[in-house]
């Protein structure tokens, strides 16, 4: 009751400051007409901060300050911390589930958008890591679900504004939002949602474009063992490997790690025709669920001398598959790999640990 009087008077002093400006017997006050309106959006913009600072200090407590360090050190004191597991955090966004649900129910989605917009702008990662937790557990509930409002979202007011700056971040977003989005839109490639990602790649915005450009590799990631949105994959690819920053060859690299195990020979021809782009450190995280000849084959690859190599490697597979010789290594490669896949999926949702190419064992020759 008190903020509702302290924005009325409020109005009220503005429309009569405005009143005294317009004099005469013609002039009409149009604060009186908007003065409804924006009392709402006044109030709805004073709830969204009351939320957001009630979930921003439910992790602060839940912090655990050695937690904090030892984060803090893995990246290089690029993000902050308070020190949460991610159980912890869910359990502090979980506490105020109650009232976000209200509001989301009485004002809509811009309202959960405008407390993301404040929990992002924190420097702490567990406020940031918030932000995918709110909309999964609010907005992807039947019977809405996430949709391309919510990616569009992301797209400006996160990674265009800037707010999105290291790998955890980005790839926890990917993991529980995008991915989500991308599901709801259908497995094509020519989804409205996939062509938007691909716009991403092709003209990432923002004071760090390499982030955006990250998401549009990562958020493929758990789609592309299946085979799913592999042209557009394809297409994102070609266009991030000619990036040299890091980050963004590490995308590459680990999602078409996963479309490996879908698409063997198309991902070996699209590594071959585009080696010379690659950093060794993607290169090692593409070819990492490839068998170990091919791996050693790769590795020592020359465009110059070795192209004809990799081409009769290929024909010659697609021969004794014809004969029905050989055995599928996608689906040798799924059985042994099952496992691990299931704790990549874990280190996805909680974005804290990004996938680590193992370097193969050399044969002596």
């Amino acid at each position: 009751m008190a903020m509702r009087m302290a924005v009325t008077s409020a109005e009220q002093l503005s429309c009569a400051q405005r009143r005294r400006s317009h004099k005469g017997p013609h002039s009409k006050s149009r604060c009186q007409e908007r003065t409804p309106d924006r009392q709402m959006s006044l109030l709805h913009l004073v709830m969204s901060l009351q939320v957001a600072k009630a979930v921003a200090s439910s992790i602060q407590k839940l912090g655990d300050s050695e937690v904090a360090v030892g984060k803090a050190k893995y990246f290089k004191q690029v993000c902050h911390f308070h020190g949460l597991k991610s159980a912890a955090l869910k359990s502090a966004v979980q506490e105020h589930l109650p009232t976000l649900k209200q509001l989301y129910s009485s004002e809509g989605k811009p309202s959960i958008h405008e407390i993301c917009k404040i929990l992002i702008l924190s420097k702490y990662h567990e406020e940031k890591a918030a932000v995918p937790l709110i909309m999964n557990l609010v907005l992807d509930k039947k019977p809405s679900r996430l949709s391309l409002d919510d990616l569009h979202f992301l797209g400006s007011e996160v990674f265009d504004a800037g707010h999105a700056f290291d790998w955890a971040t980005v790839d926890t977003l990917c993991g529980q939002v995008i991915h989500n989005v991308l599901i709801h839109s259908g497995n094509s490639s020519t989804s409205v949602a996939s062509q938007t990602l691909l716009e991403w790649a092709k003209n990432p915005k923002g004071p760090a474009p390499l982030w955006k450009q990250r998401a549009a590799c990562v958020a493929f990631v758990k789609l592309a063992r299946h085979g799913d949105h592999s042209d557009v994959i394809f297409d994102i690819a070609d266009v991030c490997v000619r990036n040299s920053e890091r980050f963004v060859q590490l995308g590459v690299g680990w999602v078409l790690r996963e479309l490996w195990l879908a698409e063997p020979h198309l991902v070996l021809e699209f590594i071959t025709d585009r080696y010379t782009l690659f950093s060794r450190e993607g290169l090692r995280y593409a070819i990492e669920k490839m068998d170990s000849s091919t791996q050693q084959r790769l590795l020592r690859y020359d465009p110059m001398k070795d192209g004809k190599l990799i081409a009769d490697g290929k024909a010659q597979q697609t021969e004794s598959r014809k004969s029905g010789s050989a055995v599928s290594v996608a689906s040798v490669k799924r059985e042994k790999k099952r496992a691990a896949e299931a704790i990549e999926e874990e280190e996805m949702d909680e974005g804290f640990k990004a996938p680590r190419a193992k370097k193969p064992k050399t044969k002596s020759l």
